[in-house]
């Protein structure tokens, strides 16, 4: 489950089963007769909606502004990643890829498609991020 999934399913207890219960007279009279006063229960959670409401607007505003902002953002890497990687090549060729030059521009680019994980551990995609300035 996912923590937007999770905040969601919190807040709908505490608003249906916890309040709504709580405000159904008959539920209410049941638990006033075993001893449980709802009165206080009720105040407290409607308490901590009051604060909770407009967090989770701004949670869900905020999240959905993440998701956009990521597509942008991956939307610019690839292009500019396709493009340093061409130029590594025409650098690369510049040199003479077997030259010493060259094979130092494409060692260059080969730690980078490693990562932080170091070598011999390959990610899933190259470091399109490593070539951003």
């Amino acid at each position: 489950m996912i923590y937007a999934e999770l905040v969601s399913l919190n807040h709908l207890f505490l608003r249906r089963m916890g309040i709504s219960y709580m405000q159904d007279s008959d539920n209410a009279a049941a638990l006033a007769a075993k001893g449980y006063n709802v009165g206080p229960v009720i105040t407290r959670l409607q308490g901590a909606l009051t604060l909770i409401n407009p967090a989770m607007t701004e949670h869900t505003k905020r999240e959905a502004a993440l998701q956009e902002q990521t597509k942008i953002v991956e939307g610019l890497l690839g292009p500019a990643y396709t493009d340093a990687s061409g130029a590594v090549d025409g650098m690369a060729g510049a040199h003479g890829k077997t030259s010493p030059a060259g094979k130092k521009v494409l060692d260059i680019r080969s730690k980078i498609r490693q990562g932080p994980q170091g070598p011999g551990k390959k990610p899933a995609q190259p470091c399109p991020a490593c070539f951003v300035t």
